[in-house]
């Protein structure tokens, strides 16, 4: 069956994703669309939304599909919304939604809806194709649903430049002002997120370096004009040891530290970025990190060094 060339375009907009109502409205009849779906043409997804065959279906389709089948008045939210924003999070296990206007109910175990007390004040955006809570909304959702997953999340928004810590700041005194839920792991988060002092950071990462039997290193080395953290200059290595202060999460900053890495990397520098979380609470990845990149620029006897790729280890 030839599809109508608006249609195609429509599903290329959605992710390969079609309703029943937009099927309709390009011409199509409403027995064709059930029928195709039976016979593998189109993919069922949610209710009244099909795949086009051939698309790749993953999150972002099981996510959009979510919104378009239980819309209009609803959005991907929670641990789904965390996913689009960045988080690394499973996002479509089951999708997570949340309906702002009539009630919406499924018996789908591939779909949660939740309906927030204070549905009138959900803020949406359209982020990749999918309409989906903010970020700051998104972090307070999840600390009322999975607290144990708002720190790994607002690192990643951090991170990604979708939030700044003044943002979080602002959504939790409305927050707060409202008595939402979520407010404490959220909170508790924000305050763990703080920059090493360089006597704490040079006194962990010594007891990091002897652990694992590393020598040969420098702090605060001046290469290319820039001071580094760490280096080692014979492997010509610079480690970086990036924490979240309220000048750290600005986007001009993170800009400014991969300025640097491509200048030390034109001249010959390997740049490996460790976050101070990784440093003061997961050594065995530190160190990991730092063996693969040393390896890489100084071979054991009798071994060929490894070809010259000079970059930033993330």
């Amino acid at each position: 069956m030839k599809l109508d060339t608006d249609l195609l375009a429509c599903a290329r907009r959605q992710h390969g994703l079609v309703t029943l109502d937009q099927w309709c409205v390009h011409g199509g009849a409403r027995s064709a669309f059930y029928r195709l779906a039976c016979d593998g043409i189109l993919v069922p997804m949610a209710p009244q939304v099909a795949a086009l065959v051939g698309t790749p279906i993953g999150p972002t389709q099981r996510i959009l599909a979510g919104v378009l089948g239980f819309g209009p008045d609803v959005v991907g939210s929670h641990t789904s919304s965390a996913w689009v924003w960045g988080a690394d999070v499973v996002g479509d296990a089951p999708v997570e939604l949340t309906a702002v206007g009539e009630r919406r109910r499924t018996t789908d175990s591939r779909y949660r809806i939740h309906r927030p007390v204070d549905r009138l004040q959900v803020r949406h955006v359209v982020r990749g194709g999918i309409p989906v809570t903010t970020p700051t909304r998104t972090l307070l959702d999840l600390g009322a649903s999975r607290p144990t997953a708002v720190e790994g999340a607002l690192e990643a928004f951090l991170r990604r430049g979708v939030v700044s810590v003044p943002m979080v700041h602002a959504a939790l005194a409305r927050a707060r002002r409202k008595g939402r839920p979520g407010v404490a792991p959220l909170a508790a988060a924000l305050a763990g997120l703080r920059a090493l002092t360089d006597s704490e950071l040079e006194s962990v990462m010594r007891g990091v370096f002897v652990s694992a039997g590393l020598g040969g290193w420098t702090f605060h080395e001046v290469i290319e004009g820039y001071e580094v953290d760490f280096c080692f200059p014979e492997a010509r290595v610079v480690v970086e040891v990036d924490g979240w202060d309220e000048h750290g999460a600005k986007r001009r900053a993170w800009e400014q530290d991969r300025e640097r890495d491509l200048a030390l990397a034109a001249v010959g520098w390997l740049v490996v970025r460790l976050t101070w979380r990784m440093v003061v609470g997961n050594h065995t990845a530190a160190v990991a990190r730092l063996r693969a990149a040393l390896a890489r620029r100084l071979p054991g006897p009798g071994e060929a060094a490894a070809p010259e790729h000079p970059g930033v280890a993330a």
